[in-house]
């Protein structure tokens, strides 16, 4: 009885071992592919494996996008990966060119959430346009 266990045992085992890897093949052979496709290199292994990380989670918020917004077929969005895909937050964020580090005072700039829609600047401080019409 104990020799039938132990059998069943290993052999549910190996399979969930030859799962896994099937998925992180296909993850890996995605991310070959990705990053073949963005004329992407990399100097070190290290550095492959952090952006393949990067690239992973990317796919999974895709996914995750697509699986919540895929259901009114009317008014369907569709999210892909582009050529972002292996950028951890910061060197996104940098990319897109601003530059938070400056900002203070009367131009903080808020978090990006669902109540502010995207980027914006906290207690603006008006602005004199006066001097354009010679007032």
């Amino acid at each position: 009885m104990k020799q039938i266990f132990t059998l069943a045992l290993l052999s549910t085992i190996l399979i969930a071992q030859s799962q896994a890897k099937e998925s992180n093949n296909s993850a890996d052979e995605d991310f070959m592919t990705f990053a073949a496709k963005n004329n992407k290199t990399y100097t070190s292994a290290k550095e492959f494996g952090r952006r393949k990380d990067n690239y992973v989670a990317s796919s999974k918020k895709v996914d995750g996008l697509n699986a919540t917004n895929g259901k009114d077929k009317k008014n369907k969005a569709t999210f892909t990966l582009n050529f972002t895909a292996d950028l951890d937050d910061a060197e996104y964020a940098a990319m897109m060119g601003l530059d938070t580090s400056k900002a203070s005072g009367a131009r903080m700039l808020a978090s990006l959430d669902s109540e502010t829609h995207g980027r914006q600047l906290l207690d603006m401080t008006p602005v004199d346009w006066s001097f354009l019409y010679g007032s």
